[in-house]
């Protein structure tokens, strides 16, 4: 054989390794996507909504029990700038109330993304089935490979998805912090 077609053989047999290297690739990230990332995605999602949601209750209540505090201590104001005050922080705690009609709107965006995101997850489990051999050669594969940076990153913990080492509440946080000898 002469070099010259040594050389495209060798040159062929690279570029199809290079390209079954990128399929497996591309479906061991449609199985961390399908499998791990969209879920978590949902449910940070459904965390957020929870938890917006709640503050916005917690702070509907606090200024509906505000008003009828504020209503006496301005019955019994005998000075003209106390009623003033009273009337602002009456005003203020009105403008809180409507205020909180973003957690609403943002609720209905947040539920919305969430049914686009379960639907990509369907998607992406479709798309997996597809691309899986017989034998399950993309499953196997998959479950190989390290989570993909995004999985790693640090925030609040979210129930539902696995978080590692992460503190809990104030109790861990002062058992850390008392390890360290602080």
């Amino acid at each position: 054989m002469s070099e010259s077609t040594l050389h495209a053989a060798i040159g062929r047999i690279s570029a199809e390794l290079q390209t079954a290297l990128d399929r497996f690739a591309e479906r061991s990230r449609i199985a961390d996507l399908a499998r791990v990332e969209v879920p978590h995605a949902r449910t940070r999602l459904e965390h957020v909504l929870d938890l917006t949601s709640d503050a916005a209750h917690r702070t509907l209540e606090l200024v509906e029990q505000s008003i009828p505090l504020l209503d006496g201590a301005a019955a019994q104001a005998a000075d003209p700038r106390v009623r003033e005050q009273v009337e602002r922080v009456r005003g203020n705690l009105t403008e809180v109330l409507l205020a909180q009609g973003f957690q609403d709107l943002s609720g209905q965006i947040i539920r919305n993304v969430i049914v686009l995101v379960g639907e990509i997850e369907t998607v992406l489990g479709e798309l997996l089935q597809l691309s899986t051999s017989p034998g399950g050669t993309a499953q196997a594969s998959a479950a190989g490979t390290k989570p993909p940076p995004a999985a790693n990153v640090h925030g609040p913990v979210v129930p539902g998805i696995p978080h590692g080492n992460a503190v809990d509440g104030q109790q861990d946080v002062d058992s850390l912090l008392s390890g360290l000898g602080l």
